[in-house]
């Protein structure tokens, strides 16, 4: 079991005040990493990342993934496969089901992505000794979960 511990009001506005720096930076990262894809838009690299790391997928399941309206995703799919970054692929079994799949194209966002984190992550431990890297990596694990 998990333990629970008492967040004081000053560490949770510090928390939220990070939070804030956190997502600035990361939108002004995004935006700088994904220039070199004129075509999409921010939301349509993260519908390449949902198709990515559950493909091939359900048009369902990347809604579900993107909190987004099966309609929207639709839509978004759409364009994407106008611009040949994914294909669909109708089930064999049920005509009715319709998977999604990256293309080469789709599959340069995912490699500029991963490129990305990994700079991203490589500035940010740097900062710290190996020691505190560690302590990073296991903090970073515990808040994911």
């Amino acid at each position: 079991m998990k333990k629970i511990y008492t967040v004081t009001k000053p560490n949770l506005e510090r928390f939220l005040q990070i939070n804030e720096q956190l997502r600035e930076a990361i939108v002004h990262s995004e935006a700088k990493c994904f220039s070199q894809f004129k075509d999409i838009s921010i939301l349509q690299v993260h519908i390449i990342l949902s198709v990515h790391f559950h493909q091939p997928c359900k048009m369902s399941q990347i809604a579900k993934s993107a909190n987004l309206t099966l309609g929207s995703v639709t839509q978004i799919i759409d364009k994407l496969e106008d611009k040949n970054y994914v294909n669909r692929l109708r089930s064999k079994e049920d005509r009715r089901v319709v998977f999604v799949e990256l293309t080469e194209k789709g599959r340069k966002v995912v490699t500029a992505n991963e490129q990305h984190v990994k700079q991203v992550g490589k500035e940010v431990m740097q900062k710290f000794s190996q020691d505190e890297q560690r302590l990073f990596l296991d903090f970073f694990q515990r808040m994911a979960e």
